[in-house]
């Protein structure tokens, strides 16, 4: 966030936003190789919302996560969408994200089609 010109008084009160709403507000202090392969998927997203964007590419966002986590995730994307205005291009199989989605596509011999 330095890097971006970001105010150093505002990067921890949003760093800690963040990792509170993927649910990692104890672990923050952890080095990587302390966190299970759910929670790095974590680290990542956050790592991206953190920077606020305006759009966000994401594959497989919830591929290592558990039913309850990738629930939460959805949620917070949906209110990230609503509140902030994130658009998020997701490549998913995961069929419940997908239901979440104000627009589905699906690619189908290196083409996209309407779902």
């Amino acid at each position: 966030l330095e890097v971006t010109g970001a105010s150093p008084s505002t990067i921890p009160p949003r760093v800690s936003r963040v990792l509170t709403q993927v649910g990692l507000s104890s672990k923050a202090t952890q080095l990587p190789r302390q966190l299970s392969g759910g929670e790095q998927q974590r680290v990542a997203i956050a790592r991206a919302l953190v920077m606020q964007p305006a759009l966000l590419l994401a594959d497989e966002p919830t591929g290592n996560l558990d039913e309850g986590t990738a629930a939460t995730l959805h949620e917070l994307l949906r209110d990230m969408h609503t509140e902030q205005r994130l658009t998020a291009v997701i490549a998913t199989h995961n069929i419940r994200l997908s239901e979440a989605c104000d627009r589905v596509l699906r690619l189908e011999g290196g083409q996209l089609h309407p779902a």
